[in-house]
């Protein structure tokens, strides 16, 4: 998959517990274009956030720390990471449900797994 001038050059944090996950996330946007920063915790992203700043934070939704419910709600009270763009992941279909009913802080979500294609559209998307 090549970047498009609409989706490349994004700069994004990834934060999944599982390192598998993070790791394959990473492959998948470096390869279309994107800077990408993994965090395995909430504590870690939001460490992350403090020092840079970021287009688009995919955030997993059961995290050991702190849930991606309530890390979206930090970072959307945090001013300076105003614009950023949230993405929920998750894999439980329950919170896929709960989500397509409330999006609450997130812009987007995507359930795992899904079709890297639709990751990097969602990515891509205003």
């Amino acid at each position: 998959m090549t970047p498009t001038s609409a989706s490349a050059g994004k700069r994004v944090l990834v934060v999944d517990d599982l390192k598998d996950v993070r790791q394959l996330l990473t492959l998948l946007l470096r390869k279309a274009g994107h800077e990408v920063t993994g965090a395995e915790n909430g504590a870690e992203a939001l460490a992350a956030l403090a020092e840079q700043r970021f287009d688009v934070a995919l955030l997993d939704i059961r995290l050991p720390d702190i849930d991606g419910m309530e890390l979206a709600r930090r970072i959307r009270a945090d001013e300076s990471a105003a614009g950023i763009k949230l993405i929920a992941i998750s894999g439980d279909q329950g919170v896929a449900m709960d989500l397509s009913r409330d999006m609450g802080d997130f812009d987007d979500y995507i359930i795992k797994p899904f079709a890297p294609g639709d990751l990097i559209e969602k990515i891509a998307g205003p």
